[in-house]
């Protein structure tokens, strides 16, 4: 008996043994990719090519996008490994012209898996080919600056109800954690305009909008994993399907709400100057009338004015994926369809060859002189082309709303808590600070 147990252990650790190093060979073979095409590329290891930090936890997909970006000075693009998917970092600006604007109809999808099933799922940034154009051109209308118009006096009134609500916290010279403080301002603003509720958030904390639509940002270990998934191997995820129960009762409270408002505002024939308006406009008709769609480039150039977004663009990286085979301009690199490409936000924000001394903080880099001399498409918060962000405009407004209505009745201070250097949740793809932002507030004398 003991001689046929130790046979048949020994021929367990054989066939172990001889998968294992088929893997290893196979997953060697695959990460010779860029080697085979003559590109350049990041050294790789098996079995994580080049994602370990990511994989471990122990840096974010935006900051580990930006040390593949800085481990290549003066490439045109870079290759890399999500363990044994080749992917590519494009670097030069043209490069980057080429993928977001010229060639857009082989790019115009982002290459990550999206459960459809979640209704919540089939929006802008998610949706692929034709369904994304179908809506963009539907949602354009509503972005609008008649339509911005309509909405900014509801935008006002939230700017003016937080300033009322930091009343007392100045007076006492109390520290303010100014990441929730402007968080709770903003779902103000999205609840009203966006569900057509009014949740005054900001003087009630824990207001449940507001609690549910924090569970939306909220890092997890399985939200983390499935974004990793769905990027370096989309077919793995669609076929194992990673389910986030969080996030699915979050998705169906969302669809109640806005169920609920639809049904309410149809059955009393009510009308509001919101998106929610808009979008049963949409629904029962299909169009907005009395608007034309307005070109996406056309937007207005106070996109460039926002230093704070160079220095901390909260998407850190774009990524799009050929639905072709690509030849890159001037050279013999061919991609074939479906290779992921990714373009890093944050490394080109901080590239001191754009920016010199990166993490200085200098509005001025903004003037007319100063954009005039720098290259284009290498200052990206919202991407660019017919992909760029759809609400960049509301955004913007949003914003300066709120620091308006800050600034003109408050100084704001650092204190002891505040840290000079951030330091950014590892588990999702927005940059998250860990820790908040603490900063105090001191009313001003006139």
């Amino acid at each position: 008996m003991a001689v046929l147990l130790d046979s048949w252990l020994a021929e367990l650790v054989v066939v172990v043994s001889a998968a294992a190093l088929a893997l290893y060979a196979w997953m060697s073979r695959c990460q010779r990719h860029w080697q085979r095409k003559g590109a350049p590329y990041v050294e790789p290891e098996v079995p994580f090519g080049n994602f370990r930090p990511v994989a471990m936890g122990q840096k974010s997909l935006g900051l580990f996008l930006q040390d593949i970006y800085n481990m290549a000075p003066g490439a045109r693009y870079v290759g890399f490994y999500g363990f044994n998917r080749p992917m590519l970092l494009i670097r030069d600006p043209e490069l980057i012209r080429d993928v977001l604007i010229k060639d857009f109809g082989t790019f115009h999808d982002r290459g990550i898996f999206f459960d459809e099933e979640e209704p919540l799922n089939r929006h802008l940034f998610a949706l692929t080919g034709i369904k994304w154009r179908q809506l963009r051109i539907k949602l354009s209308p509503a972005f609008t600056s008649g339509k911005l118009k309509g909405m900014f006096k509801t935008l006002v009134d939230c700017g003016h109800e937080m300033a009322a609500v930091l009343e007392g916290v100045a007076g006492r010279g109390e520290t303010v954690e100014v990441r929730e403080l402007l968080a709770r301002y903003s779902t103000d603003f999205i609840a009203s305009v966006g569900f057509g509720i009014e949740v005054h958030c900001q003087r009630d904390p824990d207001n449940e909008f507001r609690r549910w639509g924090r569970k939306i940002f909220e890092p997890s270990l399985i939200t983390g994993l499935a974004i990793m998934l769905s990027i370096i191997s989309p077919k793995l995820t669609r076929f194992i399907q990673v389910r986030d129960k969080r996030a699915a009762a979050v998705c169906k409270y969302f669809r109640d709400m806005v169920a609920h408002t639809v049904a309410y505002r149809e059955k009393n024939n009510i009308t509001r100057k919101d998106f929610m308006d808009l979008l049963i406009q949409l629904k029962n008709r299909g169009y907005l009338d009395g608007e034309k769609i307005e070109n996406g480039d056309s937007t207005s150039k106070e996109v460039s004015q926002m230093e704070t977004l160079r220095k901390y663009p909260p998407v850190p990286l774009l990524n799009r994926e050929p639905n072709k085979e690509y030849k890159i301009p001037d050279s013999d690199v061919v991609l074939e369809k479906g290779t992921p490409l990714s373009i890093s936000v944050l490394g080109l924000h901080r590239d001191p060859k754009c920016y010199p001394d990166p993490e200085h903080f200098d509005p001025e880099r903004f003037s007319e002189q100063q954009k005039a001399q720098r290259q284009p498409y290498v200052y990206l918060p919202f991407g660019d082309g017919p992909r760029n962000c759809i609400g960049m405009r509301l955004g913007l407004l949003q914003v300066k709303v709120g620091l308006v209505c800050l600034l003109s009745k408050y100084n704001v201070r650092p204190t002891e808590k505040t840290r000079e250097t951030l330091e950014y949740n590892a588990r999702t793809v927005i940059l998250l600070p860990n820790g908040g932002i603490q900063l105090r507030l001191e009313k001003r004398c006139s």
